[in-house]
């Protein structure tokens, strides 16, 4: 147990475990749980080493072992799980409150925290990108804690995003704008020397096309085409029925 608690305390200071402080027969355990990792002991990561050297010492104790005893590995790495979630919650409580009021505002806390960690990327993200941002980062945080939380689901991944591939394009040689297309030059204009003899200038005079063309008139006479005789429509009369049938009276 020595070994154990002393390779704990030396993985969390982020230290070495001293393999010469513990005698010979101790030295295959540090090395297997070294190579295992001291941080992979809390997950139930232990070496079989452990196991064989309890039961050299419960037979040259001469004790005998019952099965409940046997299962003292297990019964350890449940005792310590037990305690580690027990101390998780109790960090939770105190990060993030124990009443409903105190976990608003350590929610609210945790967004101020984040977005103003998020402003400062603004000039180093792409120039398509900038717009993500508010013009001013305190009126941003006078939105409500939803509107906030919204904010660094959507965006915070591409900022980042933005922000690497901003990196690769500067890194990556990028040439500007002008080295991308070529110089128009401009057209250089004829210069007359001096004993060159100008071309005259012609004048253009409004005319009109009657000063160059006679109007002629046509002397052919109209000739009025007769006039076509319209057809006599019968004119019908309605009769009587007696005039269909005679009177048999006469």
């Amino acid at each position: 147990m020595d070994i154990l608690w002393e390779g704990l305390l030396c993985w969390f200071r982020t230290e070495t475990i001293d393999p010469t402080r513990y005698s010979i027969r101790y030295q295959q355990l540090l090395q297997e749980q070294t190579s295992i990792g001291w941080n992979n002991l809390l997950r139930g990561k232990f070496s079989v080493e452990l196991t064989f050297l309890q039961q050299q010492y419960c037979t040259s104790r001469h004790i005998t072992m019952t099965h409940s005893q046997r299962q003292w590995l297990s019964k350890l790495l449940r005792t310590m799980w037990s305690r580690i979630h027990t101390l998780w919650l109790a960090r939770n409580a105190d990060r993030h409150g124990r009443t409903s009021k105190a976990k608003n505002q350590a929610s609210l806390q945790q967004a101020h925290r984040t977005i103003r960690s998020l402003y400062p990327l603004k000039d180093q993200a792409l120039p398509e990108d900038r717009d993500l941002f508010y013009d001013d980062v305190e009126a941003h945080l006078q939105q409500p804690l939803r509107e906030l939380n919204a904010w660094v689901s959507v965006h915070q991944g591409l900022i980042a995003h933005s922000v690497r591939v901003a990196k690769l394009a500067a890194s990556s040689n990028t040439k500007p704008i002008t080295e991308l297309f070529s110089r128009l030059n401009p057209r250089r204009r004829r210069r007359y020397k001096p004993t060159e003899l100008l071309p005259r200038p012609v004048f253009f005079r409004d005319t009109k096309l009657t000063s160059f063309v006679t109007l002629t008139r046509n002397s052919r006479s109209r000739r009025k085409k007769p006039p076509v005789p319209q057809e006599k429509r019968p004119y019908l009369r309605q009769r009587s029925l007696h005039s269909l049938w005679p009177d048999p009276l006469g």
